[in-house]
């Protein structure tokens, strides 16, 4: 066996020189970038049929909702591995996988209905409250309706408010959940502490998943039947955004 030449580099450089499999590893990311997230699908060559196929799961009851997002959860592993090919549909593992999702979801949404119902009833009482006030002082019959009207305005606030924070709770929700967290979720403080000085990144990362949800509702101007594959895809550059979000905010 003939001795290695002195020439020759040390083979853990050469090792640690290597690229990996599959060609060079990809620079750490510094930003989030919703073009790359919405292009994300379309890097599989078999992306119409995937995504066919995830859609029509839709059509199944009772067990579709979970198994789409079982679906959503290991596009996000795969997007996180820096994969491109988008996975099938797998009744086993993705079912359960979205079925945990869902309950970790639904444990952190959950309470935040509750407390809007709470909130909804408090407000029409002071509503009533009001109206009855005025009535007794002014003897006006449309002192009431008057009361209500300014209730039903404060809930319309309300509503919107709760909408953009339900948005901006989104990413998060979906990034604890697919780490396999489930009534863990009622606890926010691993979420705001994540959040904690990069804010302006979270930002981008709650603009990029309202731009994947209008691009999955596109299907729409296709007679509905687009959404079976427009959704699938919008589902796909979210969870492309929330592996980013991952990838920016320190991994695991």
């Amino acid at each position: 066996m003939s001795s290695p030449s002195p020439y020759a580099p040390p083979m853990a450089d050469l090792l640690r020189k290597a690229p990996p499999p599959g060609g060079p590893a990809r620079p750490p990311r510094t930003t989030i970038d919703i073009a790359e997230a919405l292009r994300y699908p379309f890097q599989d060559p078999a992306w119409l049929s995937k995504a066919a196929v995830a859609g029509l799961m839709m059509f199944v009851p009772f067990v579709g909702p979970f198994l789409l997002l079982g679906w959503k959860a290991e596009v996000y592993e795969r997007a996180r591995r820096g994969e491109t090919e988008l996975p099938g549909i797998s009744f086993g593992s993705q079912l359960v996988a979205g079925f945990k999702v869902f309950l970790g979801l639904f444990s952190s949404i959950f309470l935040l209905v509750f407390a809007m119902v709470a909130l909804h009833a408090a407000i029409l009482g002071v509503g009533w409250g009001l109206g009855y006030l005025l009535q007794t002082l002014t003897g006006s019959a449309e002192a009431m309706s008057l009361g209500i009207g300014v209730a039903s305005l404060f809930m319309t606030f309300l509503h919107i408010f709760l909408a953009f924070g339900v948005n901006g709770l989104m990413p998060e929700l979906y990034r604890r959940a697919f780490m396999g967290e489930t009534l863990g979720l009622i606890n926010p403080m691993p979420s705001l502490a994540r959040v904690k000085g990069r804010a302006g990144v979270y930002l981008i990362v709650v603009v990029g998943m309202i731009a994947a949800n209008l691009a999955g509702a596109m299907g729409v101007f296709a007679c509905y039947l687009g959404l079976f594959v427009t959704l699938p895809l919008g589902y796909a550059a979210s969870a492309h955004l929330i592996a980013q979000w991952t990838e920016l905010s320190g991994g695991d």
